[in-house]
């Protein structure tokens, strides 16, 4: 069961990867996932001690929250459960430790600077030419919001930022000189809190609220995430956004997919200057398995008119 295969999959150490074991996570019969479920559970019970959560994520969305997850019927609801609740279950990772060494880092940096693409492949183009629609990031303060391996922080040192700090649930441990790091509970228990003039979350917010990484289940998540956003960049700082796109669509509770339902809300309170890769096809696209994510480039104030998603295809 250590192996690759459905406890992997179940348990979320690469649930990309591991997914085109299947045809469809729906093919997969509730007689095999529940006994394997149970160990799963089992085995993450046992490395509680290091937690955010007492508790695995509930295995279906709770009945009392499912009208606000689904925005009254409005939004898809499919399956495909992770726990992720304690770092450990994600040792077995293939893009990450939360950890890296100063030599790692440097690998990275170069990679960057050749605009090579990381684990998003695409979203790394398009977040290449975001940057410089700002005119790049020369002497300015920038946050990361969550990370697995410093690969946005090393683009970040790449094209020239001062400094690099990223906020994530778990301990990370990157060792280079420009990067700072915090645990959410360190930062919001910060007394003066610094304010950035760029943010990066790059596939980050659509995970928030949903359990998998030990946060509270929450049907607002991915939207307070993004009011508190509001408060770590700079007015009229930046916020390189990149969430999956598509038929609006609760993966439960791997991620959330966004459309022209919630996309419009996840935006409503900044000015969308620039986007990257996002077309008609793509934002209405029914598949709950493919994740693309392209590039949205919000400036931290209050938009002039409501959002018309429309006009920026």
């Amino acid at each position: 069961l250590e192996a690759p295969g459905l406890l992997s999959w179940v348990e979320g150490t690469d649930p990309f990867r591991v997914a085109k074991s299947f045809q469809r996570f729906e093919d997969l019969s509730e007689d095999i996932l529940f006994p394997i479920y149970s160990i799963v559970v089992a085995r993450n019970h046992a490395m509680r001690h290091r937690s955010l959560n007492p508790a695995a994520p509930p295995w279906d969305i709770p009945p009392h929250l499912y009208q606000s997850f689904t925005m009254d019927n409005r939004v898809k609801v499919a399956k495909h459960y992770v726990d992720e609740s304690a770092p450990e279950a994600r040792d077995n990772y293939l893009f990450g430790f939360y950890r890296a060494s100063r030599q790692e880092i440097d690998n990275l940096v170069q990679k960057a600077t050749n605009q090579q693409e990381g684990y998003y492949g695409d979203t790394d183009n398009q977040l290449y030419s975001a940057i410089q629609a700002i005119g790049g990031l020369q002497g300015k303060s920038v946050v990361i919001m969550g990370s697995l391996e410093p690969w946005y922080e090393a683009i970040c040192i790449a094209f020239g930022a001062e400094s690099c700090t990223t906020i994530e649930y778990n301990q990370l441990q990157f060792d280079h000189p420009r990067i700072s790091t915090y645990t959410t509970a360190e930062f919001e228990a910060l007394q003066d809190k610094p304010v950035f003039d760029v943010a990066f979350s790059i596939s980050s917010f659509e995970h928030d609220g949903l359990g998998r990484y030990g946060d509270p289940v929450d049907p607002e998540g991915d939207l307070r995430a993004m009011h508190q956003m509001q408060s770590i960049v700079k007015p009229k700082g930046v916020l390189f956004l990149a969430v999956p796109v598509g038929e609006d669509l609760v993966k439960w509770n791997a991620h959330r997919k966004y459309g022209k339902i919630r996309l419009p809300v996840l935006m409503a309170n900044w000015t969308l200057t620039h986007q990257f890769g996002l077309t008609e096809s793509r934002l209405v696209d029914p598949s709950p398995d493919s994740h693309f994510q392209p590039v949205f480039v919000l400036q931290n104030q209050l938009p002039s008119k409501p959002l018309d998603l429309e006009s920026y295809l």
